[in-house]
């Protein structure tokens, strides 16, 4: 039995593709376009004090070369293994999960398991064409946080602590499913918001290695989450409000050494 991994293609998921790759056999590595975004005129009609918000945090994020700044702490973090897919003949573009070439894809392979990282949402008629469940890497402790940019809103709320990464069963519910194992990322005192969300990738990928293997194996057992004990965080929500406490809270808990300590207590 093989592994089929449906990804995107930035530095996080070549990491986990190429680490899930060098651990197990792989049929396909399918892309995924990134899902179609709201127009900003619904936006702006619908909500438009958050379009006003997004938009400032989006002004504000290329005033200060932050693209520029995530390569360079994805690579600092990630190294080597997130420049390129390690076997480029296996990756396939499927476009954006829900136009049927993704399906198609997957149907070519039967007998494989899917192991997921990075998409859209994946239809329920893809995930039916698993051998056992389908499997998803979040990178968030679910079920408290679930959802968009998770390694980002703990710093917000202060709690380092509960920045990893979830391997789950891949279902139609964000982020739910049952779950298989989860981890917690190491943290260094010099981590900026974008080194944290690299170790939560890094912990979330040792985790997904050993998952995959029991998946392969079919000896995989999960727990049910209580999916009213956290909460699924949205992309709406990542104004530039909210982008200026967390830098302020990332600054505090430097001054603490507080990522010290969560990393030392794993």
């Amino acid at each position: 039995m093989a592994l089929v991994i449906i990804t995107g293609d930035g530095a996080e998921h070549r990491y986990v593709t190429n680490h899930l790759m060098q651990a197990h056999p792989v049929a396909a590595v399918l892309v995924c376009t990134p899902p179609r975004r709201r127009s900003w005129k619904t936006v702006l009609r619908t909500a438009p004090l958050r379009f006003v918000d997004k938009a400032l945090r989006q002004i504000f994020l290329r005033l200060i070369g932050d693209a520029a700044a995530r390569e360079a702490s994805l690579r600092r973090v990630l190294g080597a293994s997130s420049a390129a897919f390690d076997r480029p003949d296996l990756v396939q573009q499927v476009g954006r999960p829900r136009d049927g070439g993704l399906a198609q894809a997957v149907a070519a392979h039967p007998g494989t398991v899917l192991a997921i990282y990075g998409t859209g949402i994946i239809p329920d008629d893809v995930l039916a064409l698993s051998q056992g469940p389908a499997l998803n890497m979040h990178t968030g402790l679910s079920p408290w946080y679930r959802g968009v940019s998770c390694a980002f809103w703990p710093i917000l709320e202060g709690s380092p602590d509960m920045v990893g990464a979830t391997v789950h069963e891949c279902t139609s519910e964000v982020d739910g499913g049952l779950i298989y194992a989860r981890a917690r990322a190491a943290l260094q005192p010099d981590d900026d918001l974008h080194s944290i969300f690299a170790r939560a990738v890094v912990a979330g990928t040792q985790a997904y290695v050993n998952v995959a293997a029991e998946a392969l194996e079919d000896r995989l057992a999960g727990t049910a989450q209580d999916l009213n004990a956290g909460r699924e965080y949205r992309g709406a929500m990542l104004g530039l409000r909210f982008e200026l406490k967390t830098r302020l809270a990332l600054r505090r808990l430097r001054r603490t050494a507080a990522l010290e300590q969560a990393g030392a207590a794993l």
